[in-house]
């Protein structure tokens, strides 16, 4: 009767496990680090102010970020009065190779994706976490740590 009621509990045992099983995403993405991407329309004449070659990407501590996006907001505000650019408003958004993949193909083709990796526990390593998942991509392999999300 012991032997009975073992058996039956580990069954049930089991049978609970299967269920808590999450079946994997079909593809998933390597980020080591997660970027978040600030885009905004500015007059050409800020971009010989700021670090960096037009269109491109570079890593910067925290402090020249947010210089520069006191720059662009500057200039996003004086476009404003004359406008010249309707469209001055800066989006920000989960960024980088990886994560911009894996969004599109979850949200665009309805794959199922996940990205593994890290975010900070700032802004915008929110900001990352919730434009991903609200995107439709698995964020159970992501991990946050302390500190600034990319640095």
């Amino acid at each position: 009767m012991v032997a009975e009621s073992f058996c039956q509990n580990h069954q049930n045992d089991v049978e609970e496990e299967e269920k808590k099983v999450v079946e994997a995403p079909f593809i998933l993405g390597l980020q080591p680090s997660a970027l978040v991407d600030n885009v905004a329309h500015v007059d050409l004449s800020l971009l010989d102010r700021i670090p960096g070659e037009r269109g491109g990407s570079i890593p910067v501590a925290i402090e020249e970020l947010e210089h520069i996006l006191r720059e662009v907001k500057s200039n996003s505000n004086s476009s404003d009065d004359d406008n010249s650019h309707s469209s001055s408003v800066m989006k920000t958004m989960a960024g980088g190779s990886v994560a911009n993949t894996i969004r599109g193909l979850s949200s665009g083709f309805g794959i199922s994706s996940g990205i593994i990796g890290a975010c900070g526990d700032d802004e915008q390593g929110q900001l990352f976490v919730n434009n991903m998942s609200s995107n439709g991509v698995d964020l159970s392999r992501l991990r946050k740590k302390k500190g600034h999300t990319a640095q």
